[in-house]
């Protein structure tokens, strides 16, 4: 439920990773700065996400991993390529 070393609800922080111009949020109880800071610790993580992702979609033997996440993606949408966009989706990839 808790994004480590977060202190929101995995929720509340899929509403604004990854996602332009998202002032003037009422439903998420955070500040500006906070997303701001949200969006700096996504873009910071997202490359290690991906990699980690796409090798046990390997180690799996699922070889439509680098199909699905394409180079020319921006990074939230590599990672829902590989874990989809449903609800919950930030959840399944932080401990």
């Amino acid at each position: 439920m808790l994004v480590p070393y977060k202190r929101h609800v995995s929720a509340s922080i899929e509403k604004i990773v990854g996602l332009p111009g998202n002032r003037g949020l009422t439903d998420v109880g955070a500040e500006n700065g906070t997303f701001r800071d949200w969006n700096v610790w996504f873009r910071g993580q997202a490359g290690y996400w991906r990699g980690c992702l796409e090798a046990i979609h390997h180690r799996l033997g699922r070889t439509s991993a680098e199909d699905a996440a394409s180079s020319s993606q921006s990074p939230l949408q590599a990672l829902h390529a590989l874990v989809g966009s449903h609800p919950g989706w930030l959840a399944i990839m932080t401990p």
